[in-house]
């Protein structure tokens, strides 16, 4: 049984396709830049910024992934992170600091650094950051910033009721089964390794096709 705004609706099985959102910087002009200079997901919208500056917002391993992914497209990279120390400083993230280490390096990490304020007229311009240790500031001018610092799964109502990660995600087998029987969950808000239209995607055909043979044995 789902309760919704519009009534109640009964089913034989249930597949949950609510999805996550991306975690928000909370900074002055985020929602009006949002698609106009601010994005959150670098794959998606790294090949607009071909050649121009940008700006990674630092909140985990992704953003080291992403900060890769970009350096092959982008002319130059401030990497931004609030805290002094990466979560995981592995083989990828030593490529970034070679990199930062260069000659007019292609990354520039700030770490102990927030953004203050976005700023632009149509679009981005420039940003302020402060350095959270000496409390100065300055502007950086550039093109975009990839906001990575993970997303939040919309499975709130759902505590108690499927098994979920630390994180919130809903767990699943192969075939998108959580631990109740005839609730499936495809898509984003499922924990799994990539979280893409494609992937979500197939979690859907997957989910349905075990779906049919669950409904058959409850005629």
């Amino acid at each position: 049984r789902v309760k919704t705004h519009e009534g109640e609706f009964e089913a034989k099985a249930i597949l949950l396709c609510l999805g996550a959102s991306a975690r928000q910087l909370d900074v002055k002009n985020e929602k009006k830049f949002a698609g106009r200079g601010i994005s959150y997901c670098a794959p998606c919208d790294g090949n607009f910024y071909r050649g121009k500056a940008v700006a990674v917002v630092c909140g985990g391993d992704c953003s080291i992934d992403e900060t890769l992914y970009l350096s092959n497209i982008v002319d130059k990279i401030y990497l931004i992170h609030r805290g002094n120390k990466f979560k995981n400083e592995n083989v990828d993230f030593q490529e970034i600091v070679n990199m930062s280490k260069q000659a007019n390096p292609k990354v520039e990490i700030l770490t102990n650094t927030i953004i203050q304020e976005v700023k632009g007229e149509n679009k981005v311009q420039s940003i302020i950051v402060k350095n959270l240790t000496n409390k100065t500031e300055r502007e950086i001018n550039l093109d975009g910033i990839f906001v990575a610092i993970g997303r939040k799964p919309d499975t709130s109502l759902l505590k108690g009721i499927v098994n979920m990660d630390e994180n919130g995600y809903i767990l699943t087998d192969e075939s998108m089964k959580t631990n109740v029987a005839g609730v499936y969950a495809a898509g984003d808000v499922r924990k799994k390794q990539l979280k893409q239209i494609v992937t979500a995607c197939a979690d859907g055909a997957i989910a349905v096709a075990s779906m049919i043979p669950y409904l058959n044995t409850k005629k």
